[in-house]
């Protein structure tokens, strides 16, 4: 759905399946980061106290944000999450240490939200707009096949970017059906295709 090259900033966790996007192009979330931070955290000895560096560190960032710091400012904080987690890598965990050489491997997405403006450090808005959809598959139960569920997903990911957009889901659906009889070009559910 985001194309071979993205033209924005894709917003996204930590799955590998989105390491395909350059990572000038991809913001890495940083509410799934305070996450294996608190998790981090509740680790015994060094490695624990380098997960409550890396949580404060992750607290710092969204009150920065939320009070306009500009990229000057987050240059010093960038500097000192790096070293919390150069630190991770050594606090005798593996675990730890897997975590925190996979963040400093993926380092600039951490922070493309410093160099883009209008680009958010989370994938809040993304998940919040899933929450209807999980409810409803925990509600009617999961489909009984792959392809029952690809068609939910896709269903629902045309409907929600449709819905984002001001654009008529039953129109697109009608151009995406003539595009699949060959009867025209498949629309795109890019903003602006």
């Amino acid at each position: 759905m985001a194309g071979e090259r993205p033209a924005g900033v894709l917003v996204t966790d930590r799955y590998a399946v989105y390491d395909w996007v350059a990572p000038e192009r991809r913001q890495v979330c940083w509410a799934h980061l305070l996450r294996d931070f608190e998790r981090i955290a509740g680790r015994a000895g060094a490695a624990g106290s380098a997960g409550r560096r890396l949580l404060g560190l992750g607290r710092v960032m969204f009150r920065w944000r939320a009070r306009g710091a500009g990229p000057a400012e987050f240059e010093r904080l960038q500097a000192r999450v790096h070293q919390a987690l150069e630190r991770g890598t050594r606090a005798g965990c593996r675990r730890t240490a897997q975590t925190c050489a996979n963040l400093l491997a993926q380092e600039v997405s951490l922070w493309t939200f410093t160099r883009h403006a209008g680009v958010e450090p989370t994938n809040n808005a993304a998940e919040q707009a899933l929450r209807t959809v999980v409810l409803k598959r925990k509600i009617s139960g999961p489909t009984r096949s792959t392809r029952g569920q690809q068609f939910v997903a896709r269903g629902f990911s045309a409907m929600e970017s449709c819905r984002r957009q001001g654009r008529d889901l039953r129109g697109w659906m009608e151009q995406a059906l003539r595009a699949w009889l060959g009867a025209g070009p498949m629309p795109s559910l890019l903003p602006g295709g």
